[in-house]
């Protein structure tokens, strides 16, 4: 199956702490990828199969996620491990906005990776 990738930058005033929003569908020719460190939070619903995600180098070992996910503000490379199709759709939040939009202050999960 192909894999197919959309995000779409919102306009004002949204895009002040909405850097995107994403649709993912398909599946990856590989078991696993790093997703680069940023100061950004990333939401997620999953409406597919399962995803083993966790932060490069921890101790703790990835977590499955099953029907959503919450990726804090990180200086490590997050693994990413699909573990079929995947079926996503989410939001990237600026440093700003995941306290506007999800009323969570982002320290509260820096560098972690949340179901």
């Amino acid at each position: 199956m192909e894999f197919l990738a959309v995000a779409h930058e919102p306009s004002e005033p949204l895009n002040r702490f909405v850097e995107s929003l994403w649709f993912a569908r398909g599946q990856i020719p590989y078991q696993r990828e790093l997703i680069a460190p940023t100061g950004s939070t990333v939401f997620a619903l999953n409406f597919g199969s399962p995803i083993r995600q966790g932060v490069q180098g921890s101790k703790t070992a990835p977590t499955e996620m099953v029907r959503g996910f919450l990726i804090g503000p990180h200086d490590r490379p997050i693994v990413n491990e699909p573990t079929a199709e995947t079926h996503c759709a989410g939001v990237v939040l600026r440093p700003a906005g995941c306290q506007t939009v999800l009323g969570l202050a982002p320290s509260a999960f820096r560098g972690s990776v949340w179901p």
